[in-house]
């Protein structure tokens, strides 16, 4: 009875690995998915933060999204066109793309507010604690001078460098080569 469980076991975990190398070789033999078209907008995924976001706000009736049409969100990254109506092509030939108008204009009025809302909380905690905030200013300019100073000799070291450079490259440059000089043939 051992003996058949035992067989029993071998025998799952040998179909388990013969599942998993079929699993394996099927999806290597499967055709990789075309890749995915995205752009960043304000140094964030279009489609992975945006898209998403602006749908869920769309889904609960949030102000300002609701007119945003369904074609955005659903194309939200669309083919460059020039003035004439032309598809863009970049330099290498390659064609261009970017973040579909409405949703664009979208993400700039999301920026214009998170920018917004950062310079009011930086008023009131101004407002709040004039003190604290004037002495956490003194601190950070304190603890960031050494590395300004510091900057500033790799700047002066660097620039001296490259003055000598040119010097010495323009010098190379004024001084003519020097003549070869002929050796005397023997004479027989």
């Amino acid at each position: 009875m051992a003996d058949q469980k035992k067989n029993q076991t071998n025998q799952t975990a040998e179909e388990k690995q013969l599942q998993a190398l079929k699993l394996r070789f099927s999806s290597s033999l499967a055709p990789a998915p075309a890749r995915s078209i995205s752009r960043k907008a304000w140094g964030i995924d279009v489609n992975t933060v945006f898209v998403p976001y602006f749908t869920a706000m769309k889904t609960i009736g949030a102000e300002g999204v609701q007119d945003l049409p369904d074609a955005a969100l659903g194309a939200p990254i669309v083919l460059a066109r020039d003035k004439t109506g032309n598809v863009r092509v970049s330099k290498a030939g390659r064609l261009s793309y970017k973040v579909n108008p409405d949703l664009g204009l979208l993400i700039k009025r999301q920026q214009q507010n998170y920018i917004a809302r950062l310079q009011q909380e930086t008023g009131v905690i101004i407002s709040e604690a004039p003190k604290a905030f004037a002495a956490q200013v003194v601190a950070q300019q304190a603890a960031g001078q050494p590395i300004i100073d510091q900057d500033g000799y790799d700047m002066m070291v660097f620039e001296e460098a490259l003055a000598e450079a040119q010097a010495k490259a323009e010098a190379e440059a004024e001084t003519p080569a020097p003549e070869e000089e002929r050796m005397p043939v023997a004479a027989d």
